[in-house]
């Protein structure tokens, strides 16, 4: 899933706001809690910068109506794809799969016009493939080998934790290495 609205995200190497945050969702079925996969393709998503209270972190990046940067919510009138080239294109693809074929617009033809926004939603039918218990299977192989390897697993809650925590700068300590402090 992949939509669009007005624009808000500077393409990579823009001097304006082109894009919305373009959010991508994707879903992946296992035999225990389903990989769900809910983001942003710019460096933050909108709803943090408009839920923010206590000011925008400073290691967050955000252009003022004089395309300067700013660590004040209120002030933001754009913020940065995420950087490199790479995650460019996915902002991009899903700035075109969200207005072309859902007969909406890009994002800066919409200016407040919320009818002509795009939602695209793609459904792979895993069955076409291989059975879904195969898959299911191969799956949860995979997420035995990355935890194997200490590889954090991105949709566990210990991940998410350890990721809030590094955002405010507090990293947790097993009971015992505290208890040798």
């Amino acid at each position: 899933i992949t939509n669009n609205t007005e624009p808000f995200v500077l393409p990579f190497w823009g001097t304006a706001p082109l894009f919305w945050t373009n959010p991508i969702a994707i879903g992946i079925p296992t035999n225990k809690d389903p990989i769900v996969l809910d983001m942003s393709t710019s460096e933050r998503s909108a709803n943090s910068i408009w839920n923010t209270k206590d000011g925008i972190l400073e290691d967050w990046i955000y252009t003022t109506k004089t395309w300067e940067y700013t660590t004040c919510a209120a002030d933001v009138v754009g913020i940065r794809n995420f950087w490199g080239h790479k995650w460019y294109w996915i902002s991009l693809v899903a700035e075109v799969l969200s207005s072309i074929p859902t007969a909406g617009n890009f994002s800066f033809n919409i200016k407040n016009d919320k009818y002509w926004t795009g939602a695209f939603f793609h459904v792979i039918d895993i069955a076409s493939f291989c059975s879904i218990e195969y898959f299911k299977h191969q799956i949860d192989d995979l997420i035995v080998k990355m935890k194997n390897q200490g590889a954090f697993v991105p949709w566990e809650q210990s991940f998410l934790k350890y990721e809030r925590n590094i955002q405010i700068g507090r990293i947790d300590l097993d009971d015992s290495i505290a208890q040798e402090f």
